[in-house]
C-alpha cells in the first residue's frame, strides 16, 4: 500500500490506518475486476500473437475519433503516467488542451483541487463561447 501511495502522490496524504485497511481489503476483494477493467482497456491477446502492435491494441487508437474538446490535466510528477503521456494524448486528440501541474502526481484532484476545478472552469467556459 505504502509503495502503491508513492507511486500516486507526489507528497502523500496522510490516511488514517483504519482507512487504509480498508482500501486494502477492498483491493483484494475486487482483484477479479480490477483484472477485468485491465483486460478491457487493452486486450492483450492479438499483441501475443502478433496481430497488433501494442498501440493497436491499447485505447489510445480512439482518440482521434473524439469530437468534442479534451482537457488533460497531469501531475509533472506522476510516476504511473509519466507527463509526457498527457503531450502524447493530445498529438492523438483533435481540440485537446494540457495542463500540466509542477510537484503532482498521478491524483491531481486530490492533491491540486483547487487548481484543478479552477482550470476545468476555464476549459468549460472557453468550450462554451
Amino acid at each position: 500500500f505504502e509503495l502503491f501511495q508513492d507511486r500516486l502522490y507526489h507528497k502523500k496524504p496522510e490516511i488514517p490506518v483504519f482507512v487504509k485497511e480498508y482500501m486494502i481489503n477492498r483491493a483484494i476483494n475486487n482483484r477479479d475486476w480490477y483484472g477485468k477493467i485491465f483486460d478491457e482497456a487493452m486486450d492483450i491477446e492479438p499483441v501475443i500473437r502478433g496481430d497488433k502492435t501494442i498501440e493497436e491494441a491499447s485505447l489510445n487508437s480512439l482518440c482521434g475519433n473524439f469530437s468534442m474538446p479534451v482537457k488533460l490535466i497531469w501531475g509533472k510528477s506522476d510516476t504511473l503516467f509519466p507527463y509526457r503521456t498527457a503531450e502524447f494524448m493530445a498529438g492523438r486528440i483533435k481540440n485537446a488542451q494540457v495542463d500540466i501541474i509542477e510537484k503532482k502526481g498521478h491524483c491531481p484532484h486530490i492533491e491540486a483541487p483547487v487548481h484543478l476545478a479552477r482550470s476545468l472552469a476555464d476549459f468549460i467556459k472557453e468550450s462554451e463561447g
